[in-house]
Parts: C-alpha cells; sequence; structure tokens
C-alpha cells in the first residue's frame, strides 16, 4: 500500500468511528427523551385517577347514610310522587270532616290553544277573608253594612253586544265613594243564547277594567242551557273561549283586579264537577284569581248542609284555587207571610235562624284557608213575590231591623 493510500484508509477509518460515535449519542439522547415523555404520560394518568376517586370521595361524604330503597310495589302499583305530596282541604270543627284528600298530578305542560297569561295575581287577589253585601239601589245602609264587617259590595251588568261601559263605571264609582270594594259580575242579557260574541265581551270587559273595579266575574252560571249555548256547555269551551282572554284583557287594563271565573248554577246531577274538571284539563288554574261559586239556600245551618259542603270543596280539589262567593244567603219568609211555591224548605226558617247562620258560615269562611271572599245576597232587597222572594233573603227586614248585622260584626271581628 502507498504512503497515499495509506494515509486515505486511516482518514476513512476516522470519519466512520466519528459516524458511529455521532450515531450512538443520538440514539441514546432518543432513547432518554421517549423515557421522559413516558413518563409524564404516567404522572399525567395517575393525577387524572387521584382527581376522579377525590371527586367521587367528596360526593359521598354529603351523605351520611345510604338512601334507602324503595320497596317494590309490583308492576300495576301506582308511582309515588315525592315532589308533590297531597294536601288535604283544611279541617273545620264540623261540617266538612272527614274532608277529602286533594290529588296533586304531575304538572302538565302548558295547554295548546291558549295565550300565554300577562300577569299573575295581583294584590286584590291576595289577602284574608274578607266580607261583603250586595244592595238594591243605594248605599243608605252603608253604616249597618259596617257595622256586619262588610267591606265590598256586588253590582250586577247584563251585557249586551256593543253596550256602553259608561253606567257601570258610574256605579263603580259610587261604590267606591262609599267606602267599599267592587266586585262586578258581568253576564249576558240573552236567554238560551244560540251563540255569544266572545271578542265583543271581551272588549267590554277591557273597557270596564279601566274604571278600576277592584274584581270582576267572567260571565255567570255558564253551565245553565239559559245562559250558555247548550252545545258548548264545557268547562274547556267557557276558559278557551271566554275566561282566559277576558283574563288577559282585565290584566292588562289593570293588573290589580282580581279576576273571578263565572259561578256555577247548582244542577242537582253532578255535573258542576264534571265542569271544573275540565276547566282544570284545559289549563284554567293560569287564567283565575279566585273561583266564583253561589250558594242561596234556608232549610239548614251550614254545619248540616252536605250542599254546602259540596259547593266548597270541588272547585277547590279541581283548580286548587280560593274560592269566592259572589251570592251567599239564607231565605227566612219572617215578616212576609206565607212562603210562595216552590220555596217550601225554607218555611220554618226565621229571621233569627237567618242571623245565626250567616255568621256560622261566615266563621266557617275566616277559618278556611281557601276561602277569600263572600257577598251577601242581599243587603236590602224589597221585591217579594212568587217566581222570586229576594226581600226574604235581605239582611234588612220588614220592620227595618237587622238581626244579622250584629251577629256578622261579631263573626267578622272576632280573633
Amino acid at each position: 500500500m502507498t504512503p497515499r493510500r495509506a494515509a486515505d484508509s486511516a482518514q476513512r477509518d476516522r470519519q466512520e468511528n466519528r459516524r458511529e460515535r455521532l450515531g450512538g449519542l443520538g440514539r441514546a439522547r432518543l432513547s432518554f427523551v421517549h423515557a421522559v415523555i413516558g413518563l409524564a404520560v404516567l404522572v399525567l394518568i395517575g393525577a387524572l385517577l387521584g382527581l376522579a376517586l377525590a371527586r367521587s370521595v367528596g360526593r359521598g361524604a354529603g351523605h351520611a347514610e345510604p338512601l334507602p330503597e324503595a320497596p317494590f310495589a309490583g308492576p300495576d302499583a301506582d308511582l309515588a310522587l315525592p315532589d308533590f305530596q297531597a294536601t288535604p282541604l283544611p279541617t273545620i270543627d264540623d261540617p266538612f270532616a272527614p274532608t277529602p284528600t286533594l290529588v296533586v298530578a304531575r304538572p302538565a305542560p302548558f295547554p295548546t290553544g291558549l295565550p300565554t297569561p300577562v300577569s299573575r295575581a295581583g294584590p286584590a287577589a291576595q289577602g284574608p277573608f274578607e266580607l261583603g253585601g250586595q244592595v238594591a239601589y243605594d248605599f243608605r245602609h252603608a253604616a249597618l253594612m259596617q257595622r256586619a264587617g262588610m267591606t265590598w259590595t256586588r253590582i250586577e251588568v247584563t251585557w249586551r253586544p256593543g253596550q256602553s261601559t259608561s253606567l257601570a263605571g258610574r256605579e263603580i264609582e259610587r261604590a267606591q265613594r262609599a267606602g267599599f270594594k267592587v266586585l262586578v259580575s258581568v253576564t249576558g242579557g240573552e236567554r238560551r243564547p244560540d251563540d255569544i260574541d266572545y271578542e265583543a265581551f271581551v272588549e267590554f270587559l277591557s273597557a270596564l277594567a279601566r274604571y278600576g273595579p277592584d274584581a270582576v266575574e267572567v260571565w255567570s252560571e255558564p253551565n245553565a242551557p239559559d245562559r250558555w249555548p247548550q252545545a258548548e256547555i264545557d268547562g274547556g269551551v267557557y276558559l278557551r273561549n271566554m275566561l282566559a282572554p277576558a283574563y288577559n284583557a282585565i290584566k292588562a287594563a289593570d293588573r290589580s283586579i282580581m279576576v273571578i271565573s263565572g259561578a256555577l248554577r247548582p244542577m242537582g246531577d253532578g255535573s258542576e264537577s264534571v265542569f271544573y274538571q275540565q276547566m282544570a284539563a284545559a289549563g284554567a288554574g293560569n287564567f283565575l284569581d279566585c273561583v266564583g261559586v253561589r250558594y242561596l239556600a234556608g232549610g239548614a245551618p251550614p254545619a248540616e248542609n252536605v250542599g254546602l259542603q259540596q259547593v266548597w270543596q270541588q272547585p277547590v280539589e279541581a283548580l286548587r284555587k280560593p274560592v269566592c262567593f259572589v251570592a251567599f244567603g239564607y231565605l227566612s219568609a219572617e215578616g212576609y207571610g206565607e212562603m210562595p211555591p216552590g220555596y217550601e224548605w225554607a218555611s220554618g226558617t226565621t229571621a233569627a235562624d237567618q242571623a245565626a247562620w250567616l255568621a256560622d258560615a261566615v266563621r266557617l269562611a275566616r277559618d278556611n284557608p281557601y276561602t277569600r271572599l263572600m257577598i251577601v245576597w242581599n243587603v236590602d232587597y224589597l221585591t217579594w213575590r212568587q217566581e222570586e222572594p229576594a226581600a226574604g233573603y235581605a239582611l234588612i227586614r220588614p220592620d227595618g231591623s237587622c238581626p244579622a248585622c250584629d251577629a256578622l260584626g261579631a263573626a267578622m271581628s272576632a280573633p
């Protein structure tokens, strides 16, 4: 080998050795990087597992004991609804025992086909029980009404399409000047109507609300064929066509006005309960502040009258709203002679009975948180005729006395 070739060979050997050293160093560095990455991944996985375990322990620490398992009741058993406990009606010492338990259903979606309520109940719908009386013409007996604990009065308005609200407005202003809150009951003037102009009626209520009544009853006896189209007697129809739009119109004018559903006529066949259930199923609870009811009798005291119990409880069971008695009274023929035919059931009722029974009813109402208002029908009517002995219901008796005034005052002022 020549010296030159020997030198070239040595040079190649040195370059090869250098490449081997650099390669080994690169591989060592790469192995070190891989090791570091692997260790970091292991640390991260460990941290995540530790965090999950900590959270699980944290959640478990909130319960001192495990929740008990519900016993299996079988495939056909009703499911309990723990968030909606059944609430019994308030127990009233005597007449309404045993009191049925209200059944609270699962909350349903907002019914379709109804407008959105524009407002919730205003201040008039809230508060303690209050008493009122309906007068015949004026407030000449205002002092006696106040002695009886009355702070409300009721005005009846008979509506026809195209009718002005001016007369009703003047009556509202007169009652308020006399110092009384005002319930206006508006119903149709046509007997056995084939149809009702619902839009015109709602417009009338909207205009009436601008006079500032304290409460409005939307129609009267919508379950009676002489007051409502017979083919449309249905609680859902009443709600959709009249009550819901009337509620929104009244509240848009003045949200403080208490909106009362039309009091049903006692039909004696149980259909009132069905009507209330139809209203409830259609969503009526969103479109009324108080359920209107009426009770005019005279044959027995309230503690002994099953009919009064039903009038009181049926709407509360169905709608879970307070009741407002738009007309409540006991008939007595004392001072007027013989009771007209058809009213013999009240023949034995004296003026003293009337006073005592009204006071008893007020005491029951005051003890019942589901009763918001009671309007006594009536204060001073003078009509005594066969078809309607209205004067027999009056607090002011033929001799000018008012035995019920002091009895009611005592009932209203009792602690």
